[in-house]
């Protein structure tokens, strides 16, 4: 496995994809001295001593604290087979120096020594009849390697792919989407959702998302907003969404023509995100106690997940039980059902039955998990009549999860 030097590791942090946050073309100009092979190494002393904007500086720094986890990134990239190639170990073509511009580095799996004197090609076809080929990939390495020939020419020796970009930039029409949506009553990401957003991360998938500026849309959001996460679009009723987006986000208003009640209006986004998707993950807190007083199920991330596996689109669920957080890779309604039986049997923390025995119409001579087990069956059902009436009438035709599989991709 390759190893770097410090100079190296530094440039490819500050000014590569592999981590997201990093700098742009401007504020690389800025700090010119610090992102060229023969540069300086920056100190700790010497961050605070760099005469540059507050906000660059405080960049800086909060790139410069992900070090131990752009070195684990590092090694993952080994692992994969990718290289960082950089211009003063070996003579780029004329070609590839356009192509790389100011950038001093290229990402690279195959044979680097055809870097300096291979033929600069764009288009397989053209690999696949030269003896030693630049091939400038469009698409992730391992899409390129998946293919017999291509692989068989990688290993040959007789083939380097190389790109400028680490997440190889796939137009966003043709990412593959994740609806993301839970529970208002969610007060905070746990360490196990976070890490399953980060993997969806790291794929580069679009991810959809609602407007809710309470629960896990405005969670999510802030999250990928503070990574600067580009591949987002949020689903709003409003002119604007209920949060502040990041410039690169999508925003798309629904509008629904003739008279609807807000809930309907809010019910009919949720389905178009659903049709949007091509996977799910859902983040699901079962009941709570409304404002009114009533035991009120979770019923808007209950109706997504019924959406998403009518139109036979997968879903990962996370949900509450026992004062613990589970999940459950679901593809049909029938493991969903399974998941709610469960409840039937669950053992509620002190906190929860006096909750639920604080609810309106709750009787104290029924145990509360049985309160708490038919209403929240009794909302399935109302549900999922309601779904499956919508979809038999819009007669809407699943979409298939895709190539990548959810589960198999792990997030």
């Amino acid at each position: 496995m390759r190893e770097y030097t410090e100079i190296q590791k530094q440039i490819v942090m500050l000014t590569s994809d592999i981590l997201p946050l990093h700098l742009n073309g401007a504020e690389v100009k800025k700090l010119r001295r610090y992102t060229t092979p023969n540069g300086k190494l920056i100190t700790p002393r010497g961050l605070q001593m760099l005469k540059i904007e507050p906000n660059l500086k405080k960049k800086l720094t909060d790139i410069l604290g992900t070090k131990m986890q752009f070195g684990l990134k590092l090694v993952e990239l080994g692992r994969e087979g990718i290289e960082i190639i950089f211009n003063d170990e070996i003579e780029f073509t004329a070609a590839l120096k356009e192509y790389c511009g100011d950038l001093p580095y290229i990402f690279t799996v195959g044979n680097p020594a055809i870097i300096s004197n291979g033929k600069y090609c764009v288009d397989l076809n053209e690999v696949l009849n030269c003896e030693n080929a630049i091939l400038v990939a469009h698409r992730p390495f391992n899409q390129y390697l998946s293919q017999k020939q291509i692989a068989a020419r990688v290993r040959a020796g007789k083939l380097v792919i190389v790109s400028k970009y680490y997440h190889i930039k796939v137009p966003a029409a043709k990412r593959k989407r994740v609806f993301i949506s839970g529970s208002q009553s969610f007060s905070e990401l746990s360490p196990t959702i976070v890490t399953s957003i980060q993997r969806i991360v790291k794929q580069g998938f679009m991810i959809v998302l609602g407007d809710a500026n309470q629960g896990a849309d405005i969670m999510v959001a802030n999250y990928l907003r503070k990574i600067h996460y580009p591949y987002v679009t949020i689903y709003t009723l409003a002119s604007k969404p209920n949060f502040p987006v990041a410039e690169s986000w999508i925003v798309k208003q629904v509008v629904e023509a003739g008279e609807y009640k807000a809930q309907e209006k809010h019910m009919q986004k949720d389905r178009e995100m659903a049709q949007a998707a091509n996977w799910g993950l859902a983040i699901f807190n079962a009941i709570d106690v409304n404002r009114y007083g009533n035991l009120q199920v979770s019923a808007g991330t209950l109706r997504n997940v019924i959406q998403l596996l009518l139109l036979k689109k997968p879903v990962k669920f996370f949900y509450t039980y026992g004062q613990e957080l589970r999940v459950a890779n679901l593809r049909k309604i029938a493991e969903l059902e399974q998941v709610l039986m469960s409840f039937a049997t669950e053992n509620l923390s002190e906190a929860e039955e006096a909750m639920i025995y604080s609810a309106r119409g709750v009787k104290k001579d029924q145990p509360a998990r049985r309160a708490k087990y038919q209403r929240l069956l009794k909302k399935y059902k109302e549900l999922l009549k309601k779904e499956k009436m919508v979809l038999a009438k819009d007669s809407q035709v699943a979409e298939e999860p895709g190539e990548l599989d959810l589960f198999a991709d792990g997030f």
